[in-house]
């Protein structure tokens, strides 16, 4: 999919798709897309608690890949002492 058909999707989205209100990626320290969707613009503020929740999956799936941490059930306290 490419941009412009990413664009459309959210648009003419019904779904869960439709609440997304901006997407800023950046790849390899350049931006690779900024896209956003009714009436934002890329600085506005938004509540991003969902999106939150994602990055730390997708960090502690990273720890965990790299031997940082043991397992997914591993005391957060095991790195304090």
């Amino acid at each position: 999919m490419n941009k412009e058909q990413l664009h459309r999707y959210i648009s003419e989205s019904t779904g869960n798709e439709s609440n997304i209100c901006q997407i800023y990626s950046i790849k390899d320290g350049e931006v690779v897309l900024d896209d956003c969707w009714h009436g934002f613009k890329t600085l506005d503020a938004m509540n991003v608690n969902s999106v939150t929740k994602g990055i730390m999956a997708l960090l502690a799936g990273i720890a965990l890949d790299k031997g940082f941490i043991q397992n997914l059930d591993q005391k957060v306290m095991d790195f304090f002492f």
